[in-house]
């Protein structure tokens, strides 16, 4: 019989962690580091995870709803390039030309929901299923949400000859 250590059962002390039936632990490490190195090289550009939002559809037209708070209209560029919805917002210190840069402040910590932004740039790329029409985009930010509706380019019609 096995001595329990004072501190309870430990995985590492059971007596067959050692004997085989545990896969080494070095046989994936380089492959992890590489996925790892990738993953967290990701959360580093983007300065976070992917900023949520709610895409819905209708006959004619998509209704696309994001957070994002903190932000303001003029701080957002709404575009759109075949079947993406590209969205950027950044917003930018507000410094006179002519004084030097005040001192880096802690960038505020928002909070919606369960979402928490603390990152002074977003760019968010949303494709959909169909080909949008570019004359017709409408975008408008309301107490934090920004909401972009934009209808379906209707299909070309083409006449056959005889």
């Amino acid at each position: 019989m096995h001595d329990t250590p004072p501190n309870g059962p430990c995985f590492t002390n059971h007596p067959r962690h050692h004997a085989g039936c545990m896969p080494p632990v070095h046989l994936g490490l380089a492959f992890g580091k590489e996925i790892l190195r990738e993953v967290i090289g990701n959360l580093k550009c983007c300065d976070g995870l992917p900023t949520p939002y709610d895409l819905a559809e209708t006959d004619d037209e998509y209704i696309l709803t994001m957070p994002l708070p903190g932000f303001e209209a003029k701080d957002i560029t709404v575009s759109v390039k075949g079947n993406d919805v590209l969205i950027e917002a950044e917003r930018k210190a507000d410094a006179p030309k002519d004084e030097a840069p005040a001192p880096a402040k802690p960038r505020p910590i928002i909070t919606m929901g369960e979402y928490t932004w603390n990152r002074p740039r977003i760019e968010a790329k949303i494709p959909v299923k169909d080909e949008i029409d570019p004359e017709n985009v409408k975008a408008r930010l309301d107490r934090g949400i920004l909401a972009v509706r934009f209808k379906k380019k209707p299909a070309a019609k083409i006449a056959v000859a005889e």
